[in-house]
């Protein structure tokens, strides 16, 4: 995604958040940790806390300390960490799913870990995948993952290229 789509979705997504809630409400995976760095840059320069979930600043977050910023930017492992090992990420409240890069996901293997993700969400809760690769295999990529991600039945998927 580029640097113009990243403020139309951060920009798009603010309007979305309840700053009353004490709980995550959005999640943005992204496969590697500079996109998820300069997403969160969109979203800290708006004013919105951010909790950046990636390899670099995990120590950034105490360990089972309850994450309650509106807004979860991270790669998949580290988020997951966050989820299973930390248990300081719950994601019941999540509304709408980010999934920036899902071609890199495809490609480098990450589409497991995002599916546990994904199977820890609410009922109903958005899934959105994005690619901006007019390549043909990556096309591909982004279609097996989102049939992948369809097979589960608690979340809504969509993509936007």
């Amino acid at each position: 995604m580029n640097i113009s789509q990243r403020w139309n979705m951060v920009m798009d997504l603010c309007s979305t958040i309840d700053n009353r809630s004490q709980y995550p409400q959005i999640l943005i995976l992204t496969a590697v940790a500079r996109s998820a760095k300069e997403i969160a840059e969109c979203f800290q320069s708006l004013g919105h806390s951010v909790a950046l979930t990636v390899h670099e600043d995990q120590n950034r977050w105490p360990k089972r300390r309850q994450i309650t910023t509106p807004v979860i930017v991270g790669t998949q492992a580290t988020t997951r960490d966050y989820i299973k090992n930390y248990k300081c990420l719950d994601l019941s409240a999540i509304k709408k799913v980010i999934i920036d890069e899902a071609e890199l996901i495809e490609e480098r293997g990450f589409t497991d870990q995002t599916i546990r993700i994904a199977r820890e969400l609410s009922d109903g809760c958005e899934v959105v995948l994005f690619s901006e690769s007019d390549d043909h295999a990556d096309q591909q990529r982004v279609q097996d993952f989102t049939e992948k991600l369809r097979s589960l039945p608690n979340i809504h998927v969509t993509t936007s290229q």
